[in-house]
């Protein structure tokens, strides 16, 4: 990401369906001392193309399932493919210091009146959120815990964020394929401590 993105480019969008891609997507997003965005797949692209506009986003991160979408929302430049990055790559932590109060990531609201609006919030902010919600809810390493929120809402951050800090393992359900109706199955067959 810092090499593709460069100094001046601080804005990264990710645009992957609900799923596993979009959690280390987001983790190396933070780590490199970016700022990230999520993006809806299932959107409109015309919303897509608003969002990544106003976010000024210069680098996409996708999946291979969506990066044709994303190569036509990037234009000109190529996304970042999630499987397309060599595990030979490092993965060792950068010698970043990054303060609190830098910007973490931008979520928007829903735009049920009129355009949507971006919230900026701190890497402070989203810490803060994390571990109060964490807390509360009592997550331990040995828990499984199911998320289910659109992965452009901030319940859904914050529920990625609590469990793996509390050391717990993230299980996003993909609720646009399979639905309500396999949800049970797939909470037993997961064996889902937290829902």
């Amino acid at each position: 990401i810092v090499q593709r993105s460069g100094a001046r480019s601080q804005h990264v969008a990710v645009f992957a369906s609900d799923g596993a891609h979009i959690i280390p997507a987001i983790i190396g997003i933070l780590k490199a001392g970016k700022v990230f965005v999520l993006l809806d797949p299932g959107h409109p692209q015309t919303r897509n193309f608003q969002l990544l506009n106003h976010a000024e986003a210069t680098l996409v991160i996708t999946d291979a399932e969506n990066s044709e979408n994303a190569f036509r929302l990037c234009g000109n430049e190529e996304p970042l493919i999630i499987q397309a990055i060599p595990p030979s790559i490092s993965v060792e932590n950068l010698d970043l210091a990054i303060s609190p109060d830098a910007p973490a990531c931008i979520v928007y609201t829903s735009g049920s009146t009129g355009e949507p609006k971006g919230v900026l919030v701190s890497q402070r902010t989203l810490l803060v959120w994390a571990l109060v919600f964490g807390h509360g809810t009592g997550n331990t390493p040995s828990d499984r815990v199911c998320t289910v929120a659109a992965h452009t809402s901030a319940h859904f951050l914050l529920s990625i964020l609590r469990t793996l800090l509390n050391g717990a393992l993230a299980c996003p359900f993909q609720f646009r394929e399979d639905g309500p109706k396999r949800l049970a199955a797939w909470l037993h067959d997961e064996q889902i401590t937290v829902y």
